[in-house]
Protein backbone atom coordinates (compact mmCIF):
# COMPACT_ATOMS: atom_id res chain seq x y z
CA UNK A 1 0.00 0.00 0.00
CA UNK A 2 1.27 3.45 -0.89
CA UNK A 3 0.07 5.12 2.32
CA UNK A 4 -0.32 2.61 5.17
CA UNK A 5 -1.71 5.21 7.57
CA UNK A 6 -4.51 6.37 5.28
CA UNK A 7 -7.09 3.85 6.50
CA UNK A 8 -6.12 4.39 10.13
CA UNK A 9 -6.47 8.17 9.81
CA UNK A 10 -9.82 7.81 8.08
CA UNK A 11 -11.28 5.47 10.70
CA UNK A 12 -9.78 7.31 13.67
CA UNK A 13 -11.57 10.47 12.53
CA UNK A 14 -14.78 8.61 13.45
CA UNK A 15 -13.89 6.11 16.20
CA UNK A 16 -10.90 5.08 18.32
CA UNK A 17 -9.79 1.47 18.13
CA UNK A 18 -7.44 -0.47 20.38
CA UNK A 19 -4.34 -2.10 18.90
CA UNK A 20 -6.09 -5.46 19.21
CA UNK A 21 -9.05 -4.11 17.20
CA UNK A 22 -6.68 -2.74 14.54
CA UNK A 23 -5.07 -6.17 14.21
CA UNK A 24 -8.52 -7.74 13.82
CA UNK A 25 -9.53 -5.17 11.21
CA UNK A 26 -6.32 -5.77 9.28
CA UNK A 27 -7.39 -9.41 8.75
CA UNK A 28 -10.46 -8.27 6.81
CA UNK A 29 -8.86 -5.71 4.48
CA UNK A 30 -7.60 -6.62 1.04
CA UNK A 31 -5.57 -4.45 -1.29
CA UNK A 32 -6.75 -4.31 -4.89
CA UNK A 33 -5.18 -2.74 -7.96
CA UNK A 34 -7.47 -1.25 -10.58
CA UNK A 35 -6.10 -0.36 -13.98
CA UNK A 36 -7.48 2.66 -15.82
CA UNK A 37 -11.09 1.90 -16.90
CA UNK A 38 -11.42 -1.14 -14.59
CA UNK A 39 -14.70 -1.20 -12.68
CA UNK A 40 -15.07 -1.38 -8.92
CA UNK A 41 -18.84 -1.67 -9.50
CA UNK A 42 -20.98 -2.00 -12.63
CA UNK A 43 -24.60 -0.91 -12.83
CA UNK A 44 -26.86 -3.94 -12.40
CA UNK A 45 -24.53 -5.65 -9.90
CA UNK A 46 -25.21 -5.69 -6.18
CA UNK A 47 -22.50 -3.73 -4.39
CA UNK A 48 -20.91 -6.09 -1.88
CA UNK A 49 -18.05 -4.01 -0.46
CA UNK A 50 -16.64 -0.66 0.51
CA UNK A 51 -13.21 0.60 -0.48
CA UNK A 52 -10.81 3.32 0.55
CA UNK A 53 -8.98 4.97 -2.33
CA UNK A 54 -5.25 4.91 -1.55
CA UNK A 55 -4.06 6.06 -4.92
CA UNK A 56 -5.78 7.17 -8.10
CA UNK A 57 -9.16 8.56 -9.04
CA UNK A 58 -12.48 6.73 -9.37
CA UNK A 59 -15.58 8.13 -11.05
CA UNK A 60 -19.23 7.46 -10.28
CA UNK A 61 -21.54 7.55 -13.29
CA UNK A 62 -25.13 6.75 -14.07
CA UNK A 63 -26.81 5.93 -17.36
CA UNK A 64 -29.90 7.99 -18.12
CA UNK A 65 -33.03 6.71 -19.88
CA UNK A 66 -31.84 8.24 -23.17
CA UNK A 67 -28.57 6.23 -22.89
CA UNK A 68 -26.50 9.30 -22.00
CA UNK A 69 -24.14 8.82 -19.10
CA UNK A 70 -23.68 11.45 -16.40
CA UNK A 71 -20.99 11.79 -13.77
CA UNK A 72 -22.40 11.88 -10.26
CA UNK A 73 -19.25 11.91 -8.09
CA UNK A 74 -15.53 11.21 -7.83
CA UNK A 75 -13.44 9.26 -5.34
CA UNK A 76 -9.91 10.51 -4.72
CA UNK A 77 -7.17 9.51 -2.29
CA UNK A 78 -8.66 9.23 1.20
CA UNK A 79 -12.27 8.82 0.01
CA UNK A 80 -14.44 5.78 0.67
CA UNK A 81 -16.28 4.46 -2.39
CA UNK A 82 -19.39 2.28 -2.42
CA UNK A 83 -23.06 2.31 -3.34
CA UNK A 84 -24.68 2.33 0.09
CA UNK A 85 -28.22 1.83 -1.19
CA UNK A 86 -27.23 -1.24 -3.18
CA UNK A 87 -24.92 -2.61 -0.48
CA UNK A 88 -27.28 -2.18 2.46
CA UNK A 89 -30.43 -3.30 0.64
CA UNK A 90 -28.91 -6.09 -1.47
CA UNK A 91 -30.29 -4.30 -4.52
CA UNK A 92 -28.76 -3.99 -8.01
CA UNK A 93 -26.81 -0.76 -8.33
CA UNK A 94 -27.79 2.01 -10.70
CA UNK A 95 -24.22 3.31 -10.61
CA UNK A 96 -20.93 2.51 -12.25
CA UNK A 97 -17.77 3.13 -10.22
CA UNK A 98 -14.74 3.01 -12.49
CA UNK A 99 -11.04 3.89 -12.24
CA UNK A 100 -10.12 7.02 -14.20
CA UNK A 101 -6.44 6.29 -13.54
CA UNK A 102 -4.48 3.29 -12.38
CA UNK A 103 -5.64 3.05 -8.78
CA UNK A 104 -5.05 1.20 -5.55
CA UNK A 105 -7.90 0.58 -3.11
CA UNK A 106 -8.35 -1.15 0.24
CA UNK A 107 -11.49 -3.27 0.18
CA UNK A 108 -13.70 -4.64 2.96
CA UNK A 109 -16.58 -6.90 1.93
CA UNK A 110 -20.05 -6.27 3.32
CA UNK A 111 -19.99 -9.73 4.90
CA UNK A 112 -16.72 -8.94 6.69
CA UNK A 113 -17.94 -5.47 7.63
CA UNK A 114 -20.92 -7.07 9.39
CA UNK A 115 -18.54 -9.38 11.30
CA UNK A 116 -16.41 -6.38 12.30
CA UNK A 117 -19.47 -4.47 13.53
CA UNK A 118 -20.26 -7.41 15.81
CA UNK A 119 -16.68 -7.82 17.08
CA UNK A 120 -15.68 -4.18 17.53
Amino acid sequence: MNNPHLIRNSIESIISLSEEEWKLLDNYISCKELKKNDYFLKAGEVCNSIALVCQGILIYSKELNNADEITTDFGIEGDWVTDNYSRLNDYPSLLNIKALTDSQILVISQKDLSVLYDKI
